[in-house]
């Protein structure tokens, strides 16, 4: 869902949750998913993830991404 003006609303796109290995992957997952490149591009980092010790009780990051607001698209879209 993108950016939509609507008879004078606005729509935004809702954050989606993306976990993976590491912030950076939770990134490069989150680019993939929404179709974006990395300046189109809004998110905040949930949990920065551990490695655990020897392995074990790892956790993976967690960020939560959405595509920027652009009021030229919404434009563009209308």
């Amino acid at each position: 869902m993108k950016g939509i003006i609507n008879k004078g609303e606005i729509f935004v796109m809702e954050f989606i949750e993306v976990s993976a290995k590491t912030v950076n992957d939770a990134v490069t997952d989150a680019l993939v998913r929404l179709g974006v490149t990395s300046d189109q591009l809004e998110y905040e980092v949930v949990s920065e993830g551990s490695t655990g010790f020897l392995g074990f009780g790892s956790k993976p990051a967690v960020i939560k991404a959405r595509r920027k607001y652009s009021p030229e698209e919404s434009v563009r879209e209308f």
